[in-house]
């Protein structure tokens, strides 16, 4: 296994990636799963589980929440990680990203998938996945935009260069009016937010709008889409 890093890396797209579908057969019963990632050297593992279907693109495990920061940045344990979910939808896929701590910590490694539900599990590229294009800048602007070409999930991340407080405030906008905004935190030392990314989002021209609490603040951004678009 060949691994991209945690979400922090612009590789962490080239983790490997698995979808497992439940029967739509079975809707009359919700599903319990468990998922283990498991290596016989002592690396740092993490699976991180998406809702795949359709218009949902969202975290189910610990990383669910979209402002990451030092201490609640989604969690690696040395050498295995399980997950336990409950209550999931039959009739619905969901997507298993396997990603070590840092890119390219190569060697073999071993998942297991069960479930008191049937199932079936193979591996996706990760251009069928989370992303089909995507770009990433180097950016200490104010506002940066980009056309959409076609209806999309779409999802913005933007991480610091350095440990300092992030923009008084990051928003998402189309044609004049704000889809989403960041919330204002109280942590002491955030590096990273994401934007969008759940639905999906119509043709357009979009605008990422930063107000910042400092002038030397610096950061990537990086746009992730379901469709080509270009920066305008």
């Amino acid at each position: 296994m060949q691994t991209g890093g945690n979400w922090l890396f612009e590789t962490y797209n080239n983790n490997p990636q698995f979808e497992i579908e439940f029967n739509e057969s079975q809707q009359q019963q919700t599903a319990n799963l468990m998922v283990g990632l498991l290596s016989k050297r002592t690396i740092q593992l993490n699976i991180s589980i998406f809702d795949n279907t359709h218009n949902k693109f969202k975290f189910l495990t610990d990383s669910a929440t979209r402002l990451i920061s030092y201490e609640n940045e989604p969690s690696y344990d040395d050498g295995y990680q399980f997950i336990h979910l409950k209550d999931l939808n039959p009739g619905r896929k969901y997507l298993v990203i396997a990603s070590t701590y840092k890119p390219n910590q190569l060697g073999e490694f071993q998942l297991m998938v069960n479930s008191n539900l049937k199932f079936t599990l193979y591996k996706v590229n990760s251009l069928e996945s989370t992303s089909l294009f995507e770009t990433s800048v180097d950016f200490n602007g104010t506002e940066y935009c980009f056309k959409v070409m076609r209806k999309s999930k779409l999802m913005i991340k933007l991480v610091q260069f350095k440990a300092q407080q992030l923009p008084v405030s990051v928003k998402l906008i189309k044609d004049g009016q704000v889809l989403e905004e960041s919330q204002p935190t109280k942590q002491k030392q955030p590096f990273g937010v994401f934007l969008g990314g759940d639905g999906l989002y119509p043709v357009g021209i979009y605008t990422v709008q930063l107000k910042f609490a400092s002038r030397d603040f610096g950061c990537k951004l990086s746009v992730f889409c379901s469709s080509p678009m270009t920066q305008v």
